[in-house]
């Protein structure tokens, strides 16, 4: 673990639940506007693309207005991408979509491990807080 990674996750801890969110969004946000995010092209992704007619650009933008009140849980300790992901819900048309976002490495594009119709019910601890 990094020198970095220890003040970042005492810093998260130090913070209320709405706080730590709102942190990590606006990080994501400055990492995404340097570095991309890629958005991991599994079948549930493209089926959704499909059914809402949406366009890659338009998955990003959608990621990229996510507020606290979009929070579902983390963060969670990413065994395949390393670091950890966020999970967050999103109406999108007439979907209830689920998204899993990894910042992914130093210098690198943040990672879009989940972005399809949500398969269980959405619960946001964060709202009206």
């Amino acid at each position: 673990m990094t020198f970095e990674t220890i003040i970042y996750i005492f810093t998260l801890n130090l913070m209320k639940p709405k706080e730590t969110v709102e942190y990590y969004l606006n990080d994501l946000f400055a990492k995404i506007d340097i570095f991309d995010i890629v958005i991991e092209g599994r079948n549930e992704f493209h089926e959704l693309q499909k059914e809402l007619e949406l366009t890659q650009s338009e998955c990003k933008k959608y990621i990229r207005a996510l507020t606290y009140k979009d929070y579902l849980k983390g963060p969670t300790m990413d065994t395949i991408n390393k670091g950890e992901y966020w999970e967050f819900g999103k109406k999108i048309k007439s979907a209830d979509v689920y998204i899993k976002i990894n910042k992914g490495k130093a210098r690198k594009s943040a990672i879009c491990i989940s972005f399809h119709k949500a398969n269980f019910k959405m619960t946001f601890p964060l709202i009206n807080k």
